[in-house]
């Protein structure tokens, strides 16, 4: 494969380059690990050197389980609200929203109020709510891959992981993809 230097001013970072330098075997590893039944891991992180590729195979990734019928994806900016974030994604998917409908979520921390029918009362906070959502998932037998590019150490991501780590203990369809 031929390579060629370019100014990096001139890069596309996130979008597919010109030449692509195939990670199909990777790839395929990934998501047979999301894929399996029960999965191998919910949490990859995706590591290399700047312009090696990253994000390109993280957006794959959504891609390819995108198309598969029972999995929504989600991508979070980690300098944002990200629970926040979350819990507007999970709402506003194309899939999930007659579901959430049916189920009277009605989120007030997010100016949309909350309200579960059939559910005992719960404390008003973002946490609550997802978890919420997520059993949703479970029940419709749906799975939520979350991608994060770019990672940072900063309070929101910290918040996030220790969250995370609750939704996987309590076994709920939900896995995390990072660059």
């Amino acid at each position: 494969m031929n390579i060629q230097q370019s100014n990096p001013f001139t890069l596309a970072f996130g979008k597919h380059p010109n030449e692509y330098i195939s990670r199909i075997s990777q790839m395929n590893e990934i998501v047979d690990i999301f894929l399996n039944n029960p999965p191998t891991h919910q949490v990859v992180m995706i590591t290399g050197v700047r312009g090696s590729g990253k994000t390109v195979m993280l957006n794959d990734l959504s891609k390819r389980l995108r198309e598969e019928p029972d999995w929504i994806t989600i991508e979070l900016n980690p300098n944002t609200d990200i629970m926040h974030d979350l819990v507007a994604k999970l709402y506003d998917a194309k899939t999930m929203h007659d579901i959430f409908l049916a189920a009277k979520f009605n989120f007030s921390i997010l100016g949309i109020g909350m309200e579960v029918t059939n559910q005992p009362p719960t404390a008003n906070s973002i946490e609550t709510a997802i978890t919420h959502m997520l059993q949703k998932l479970k029940d419709h037998n749906k799975k939520l891959l979350i991608t994060i590019d770019e990672v940072v150490n900063n309070e929101k991501i910290r918040i996030f992981s220790s969250t995370f780590q609750i939704f996987i203990r309590e076994d709920f369809p939900v896995f995390l993809a990072m660059t």
